[in-house]
């Protein structure tokens, strides 16, 4: 299996094919993309791309700050672009470059297989609005928060009991009483 790339610096290109694949999404040049490829070699297919749209710097209103947050949206040819590594790799650039401190995107209540795909990396929940898209179509917002990407995705497995770093058995201590 190939291993997939990240294709920064074409954010015009991947928004656009973002907006052709998404009918409800619109185009503007304020988009910063990430493309996604099956490989690194010139016949390598694109396979997905997000966009990152909506940004909401961090603002102090009355003491507290208020939003830091920004949106995003996917598009994929494949769904073999769902990996975790993937998924971890087009997080962090919210995350990490914008440093915000929740990813939000909202899903059509028409399309179930989005809402299924969104909730499975890790988003929930945040309200629905009703007829945002068109009549009888609602808006599923859902969210990321910073500190579940970290925890959900970022974690570090534990060591395991009886191994040492460099993977050396330890020794296990019996004891018994008489």
């Amino acid at each position: 299996m190939s291993q997939h790339t990240l294709l920064f610096g074409f954010d015009q290109q991947f928004a656009q094919w973002v907006c052709d694949r998404v009918p409800w999404m619109s185009y503007s040049p304020a988009m910063k993309a990430v493309g996604l490829a099956d490989g690194d070699t010139a016949d390598a297919k694109v396979l997905a791309a997000i966009v990152y749209h909506g940004y909401l710097p961090p603002k102090t209103v009355n003491g507290q700050e208020w939003y830091n947050t920004i949106e995003v949206s996917f598009a994929a040819a494949s769904p073999r672009f769902a990996t975790r590594r993937t998924i971890i790799n087009l997080l962090k650039v919210p995350f990490d470059q914008y440093r915000v401190k929740q990813v939000l995107l909202s899903v059509p209540s028409i399309n179930d297989r989005a809402l299924r795909f969104t909730k499975g990396i890790g988003f929930t929940s945040r309200g629905t609005v009703a007829h945002y898209y068109a009549k009888g179509v609602h808006a599923h917002v859902l969210g990321l928060h910073r500190n579940t990407f970290k925890a959900h995705f970022l974690k570090k497995a534990a060591p395991h009991p009886e191994r040492r770093p460099h993977g050396q058995l330890q020794e296990r201590q019996h004891s018994a009483s008489a």
